[in-house]
């Protein structure tokens, strides 16, 4: 059977959505299986820390409630810059205790800014955002 070019890449498309698609559902089903997965509530999403000082670290903290019946865990903080870094608790979390993800920035250039930070958790969505705004005194640009 000779197939053309085109009907070769929808076929090798098809086979690579269904391949991540099926990872997709066995890594639930094992998450799920294992009791892993649970819920939780970003009780504070968006902080503005208003108007630092250039040069001066400025500190959020974003709070994280477990309302699920399983232990959180959250695994991974990444922050969308090299100003920003974070620190989290990385012990387990109990079904109705609240726990901080701290983040601190450190910008050197005048203007407004706003970080995305991103955290990935046993939980379902995976994938949680956070966001960090304010002002360095000077230029009104936006980083």
């Amino acid at each position: 059977m000779d197939t053309s070019p085109k009907l070769r890449l929808k076929l090798l498309w098809f086979g690579a959505i269904i391949s991540v698609g099926t990872f997709w559902m066995i890594a639930q089903n094992h998450l799920q299986s294992k009791g892993r997965l649970t819920q939780l509530k970003v009780l504070t999403s968006v902080i503005d820390l208003g108007e630092i000082a250039n040069g001066q670290p400025a500190i959020g903290e974003f709070y994280i409630l477990n309302n699920g019946s399983n232990p959180l865990e959250i695994y991974q903080v990444d922050a969308g810059c090299t100003c920003t870094s974070s620190d989290w608790q990385r012990d387990i979390i109990a079904p109705g205790d609240t726990t901080t993800i701290k983040v601190l920035y450190e910008g050197l250039s005048p203007g407004y800014f706003y970080q995305v930070i991103q955290f990935k958790a046993n939980a379902n969505p995976e994938i949680h955002v956070l966001s960090l705004k304010g002002k360095i005194p000077g230029l009104n640009k936006l980083h």
